[in-house]
């Protein structure tokens, strides 16, 4: 019984070591040493950092905004607040807050124009902080928009990092 779990374990290995080798060696594979350590040598600790913060918040910004573009009621809700907030145009500012915060998210994801849309966001949510403390909104309901505004500081204060459009096709942010 030893020998046979022994001759089991030597066919193992010599599966595991022929996967190995088509791996490793062939150019036909996708898996090489070479590109894996190409791969982990290309970005630093700090791009793949700024890449989640970019791709969290940016996916944040997206499911903040999706329901109001997809649903005219909550259009209209978040027209009614600023109406109430005695924002000019009401619908108008509504539509301009949820597309830029939209397209916004998404710029942020695939790190294209970050600094372009760092700054809209900037603008968006000074006027949405300062909105909930003029209203005196408990500190838990004003951090939303304080954290964005925070990372749109951020954002907009450093560069997009290797994981981005701008970077692979070296467009100017």
């Amino acid at each position: 019984m030893v020998l046979t779990l022994l001759n089991m374990l030597q066919k193992f290995k010599g599966k595991i070591s022929k996967i190995q080798d088509i791996c490793v060696n062939s150019s036909k594979g996708i898996l090489t040493e070479r590109s894996i350590e190409k791969l982990f040598n290309r970005f630093t600790q700090s791009d793949v950092t700024l890449f989640i913060i970019r791709f969290v918040f940016g996916f944040r910004l997206i499911y903040g905004s999706i329901d109001n573009i997809i649903s005219w009621e909550r259009m209209l809700e978040f027209k009614s607040f600023l109406e109430n907030h005695h924002f000019p145009l009401p619908l108008a500012c509504a539509f301009l807050s949820v597309y830029l915060q939209f397209f916004a998210g998404f710029s942020w994801i695939i790190g294209y124009k970050i600094k372009l849309f760092s700054l809209i966001m900037i603008g968006n949510f000074l006027i949405a902080t300062y909105i909930h403390l003029v209203a005196g909104d408990p500190y838990l309901a004003i951090t939303p928009a304080m954290h964005l505004l925070v990372i749109s500081i951020l954002l907009f204060a450093i560069n997009p990092g290797k994981i981005s459009i701008s970077k692979y096709y070296h467009i100017k942010e």
